[in-house]
């Protein structure tokens, strides 16, 4: 979190168990709430690996915008040194007021 800017990055993780039940675009959804309505945060920021596009589309229906795509050295149980994709997303103070 940049306390100065009002900026914090978002994440999560849902065990496989609770996967496609709504569980966290409703958990993002309260997060953004509490971050503009009650922090009065400016933005907040979320990512996630191209391998994975159910977190892209919890981001979107609660509401972030596709901001850009990097690479990256991925360090998880795929091959040593693989190069993945992240898919970046946000949603600005003025965005979530003006749904």
């Amino acid at each position: 979190m940049d306390p100065v800017l009002k900026k914090a990055a978002i994440g999560y993780v849902v065990h496989k168990d609770y996967w496609n039940q709504g569980l966290a675009t409703e958990a993002l959804k309260a997060i953004l709430q509490i971050a503009f309505e009650s922090l009065a945060m400016n933005m907040l920021v979320a990512l996630h690996d191209v391998e994975n596009p159910a977190s892209g589309r919890v981001m979107e229906k609660a509401g972030m915008k596709f901001s850009y795509i990097d690479s990256y050295a991925a360090l998880d149980k795929h091959e040593e040194g693989r190069i993945s994709q992240r898919i970046h997303y946000h949603l600005t103070k003025e965005d979530y007021f003006g749904r």
